[in-house]
């Protein structure tokens, strides 16, 4: 009787273990689908964008990235280290260079109090005319 309940327990065990792959595996494909759809969306669509808002931000969201979002990181990085401007530090992060490669060059930061603080930036990077 024993025995019996160990078989059951491991037959268990891999259906669970199979099915787990499984349900990863249905994920992956999801998330490779969404990803070629935003890439399709982002190129038809890339001409009619005007500019890009973003926001970079400290949120235990990104506990991963200690704390705060990579752009947010370099952002405030090329501020301190590469004495650059709001506007040239914003061109030298991930969304900058990417903005950059696709016509986007022109950085907008209202100087204000809600739009640069050292845990969150506001800004948008407009398309070049």
């Amino acid at each position: 009787m024993k025995n019996n309940k160990i078989e059951s327990d491991s037959t268990d065990c891999k259906s669970v273990l199979s099915d787990s792959n499984h349900n990863f595996s249905v994920v992956v494909f999801y998330l490779i689908n969404i990803l070629v759809l935003f890439l399709v969306v982002c190129t038809v669509c890339k001409s009619a964008l005007s500019g890009i808002a973003t926001l970079w931000t400290e949120n235990k969201i990104y506990a991963d990235y200690g704390g705060s979002s990579l752009n947010l990181q370099q952002f405030w990085k090329n501020v301190k280290e590469g004495k650059m401007t709001y506007e040239q530090a914003a061109l030298n992060t991930f969304t900058g260079k990417w903005a950059k490669e696709n016509g986007f060059s022109k950085v907008r930061i209202k100087i204000q109090e809600d739009d640069i603080l050292p845990d969150e930036v506001r800004l948008v990077i407009l398309k070049n005319k």
